[in-house]
C-alpha cells in the first residue's frame, strides 16, 4: 500500500516538473545558401531570436517576410532566422526569392523537414520567439494579417521583463 502511494507521488512530481520545465528550441545544424552550416548556439547568448518557418509556395509566408526583415533591421535586440522548409527541388526557388528581395535576416534551409518536425510545426508560416538561451518565450501560427503586430507586442513584453544585462539593446 505504501509503495503504491510512493509511486503515485513520484509520478505526480515528475509530471509537475515536466509541465514547469522550460521548453527549449531544438538544436540544429542547417545550411545557409552559401553552404555554411549554422547551429542554434551560433545565435544564442546574443539577443532575442525570432525563428520563422516558411516555404516559397506559401503566400502568407512571403507576405510575412518583409515584416521579419524590418524587425531584423530596425531592432538591435532581435535577430531573425528564417527557416525554409521547401523540398530540395524547390530550394533554388526559395534562395532566388530571398536574394531578389534583398532580405537581411539569416536564412537557413531545412529541406528534409527534420527541425520543423522536431518543433511540431504543422502549418506555415509558424514563428517562435526565443530568449538569448534558446528558451521558447512565445510561439504561434503567424499567417494572419496582424501577426507582425502580435509578434512585436511579445518582443516588447520580453524586452521589458528581461534583466538589462541579459538583453542587448
Amino acid at each position: 500500500m505504501k509503495i503504491n502511494k510512493i509511486i503515485i507521488l513520484a509520478m505526480m512530481l515528475l509530471l509537475t516538473f515536466s509541465l514547469v520545465a522550460e521548453k527549449k528550441f531544438t538544436d540544429f545544424k542547417l545550411e545557409t545558401e552559401k553552404g555554411q552550416t549554422l547551429q542554434l548556439k551560433d545565435f544564442t547568448g546574443k539577443d532575442l531570436i525570432v525563428v520563422d518557418f516558411w516555404a516559397s509556395y506559401c503566400d502568407p509566408c512571403k507576405k510575412a517576410l518583409p515584416h521579419m526583415d524590418k524587425l531584423n533591421s530596425e531592432n538591435d535586440s532581435v535577430q531573425v532566422i528564417a527557416i525554409n522548409i521547401d523540398n530540395p527541388r524547390l530550394k533554388r526557388k526559395a534562395m532566388a526569392y530571398i536574394k531578389s528581395h534583398k532580405f537581411n535576416f539569416t536564412t537557413l534551409y531545412d529541406s528534409d523537414g527534420k527541425v520543423a518536425d522536431k518543433m511540431r510545426v504543422t502549418e506555415i508560416p509558424y514563428t517562435f520567439l526565443l530568449d538569448n538561451e534558446g528558451t521558447i518565450l512565445f510561439e504561434f501560427s503567424s499567417g494572419k494579417a496582424d501577426s507582425h503586430q502580435v509578434l512585436e507586442a511579445e518582443i516588447a513584453k520580453a524586452l521589458k521583463s528581461a534583466p538589462k544585462d541579459e538583453v542587448k539593446r
